[in-house]
């Protein structure tokens, strides 16, 4: 797990505690320094979630239907 994907956790509303139940094979004291991390940067990671969310509209759109090895060309 990722420090956005705790920081994206946190935004739609779970608490440091919900996170960490529903992930009980990490150890709790990572998710509040990913916590504390993202309150220390917020305005650059808040950022690179929206540029993450971005492209991911772009790939949406680009391949409706899932990337295939077919629609796929690096």
């Amino acid at each position: 797990m990722t420090v956005h994907q705790v920081a994206c956790a946190w935004q739609i509303g779970l608490s440091a505690e919900e996170i960490c139940e529903q992930n009980p094979d990490l150890d709790r004291s990572l998710f509040f320094a990913a916590l504390a991390y993202y309150f220390a940067n917020r305005e650059r990671i808040d950022e690179e979630i929206e540029e993450d969310v971005r492209y991911g509209e772009e790939l949406a759109a680009k391949y409706p239907n899932g990337i295939t090895p077919e629609t796929f060309r690096p």
